[in-house]
This record gives C-alpha cells, sequence and structure tokens, in this order.
C-alpha cells in the first residue's frame, strides 16, 4: 500500500521536473481501452491525458 511519505516523495519529484508525470505501463491485456486505464488511474488522482497505443486494426499493443 502506498504510504503518505512515498506520495509527498512523488509529489515532490513531479513538481520538479514535468516530464516525470508521464506514466508507461506494459502488459495490458489486448482489449483494454484508454477509458479502462482512465477510470482505474483516477482513483489515485487527476490525469490529465490517457491513451492506449494501438496496432494498425487498432487492437491495443498491450502498452500505454
Amino acid at each position: 500500500m502506498t504510504t503518505p511519505a512515498t506520495m509527498a516523495v512523488v509529489l515532490c519529484a513531479t513538481e520538479a521536473d514535468l516530464t516525470s508525470m508521464k506514466l508507461f505501463v506494459h502488459g495490458l491485456g489486448w482489449g483494454t481501452g484508454a477509458d479502462d486505464l482512465h477510470f482505474a488511474f483516477s482513483l489515485f488522482g487527476e490525469l490529465e491525458d490517457c491513451c492506449v497505443i494501438s496496432n494498425k486494426q487498432s487492437v491495443s499493443r498491450g502498452l500505454i
């Protein structure tokens, strides 16, 4: 479980370097969509953007 101290360190790091606010998630299910990810990660705070990388047939490649 995430502790308040851990979250404070993460927040401090993201405020210092805005590029560290991006998150790479590997191993997503083929049916996972941006809405699914947005719902799951919004439980931890506000999201600016959420996208799933797809192949030419619009099938998730299993990463964002």
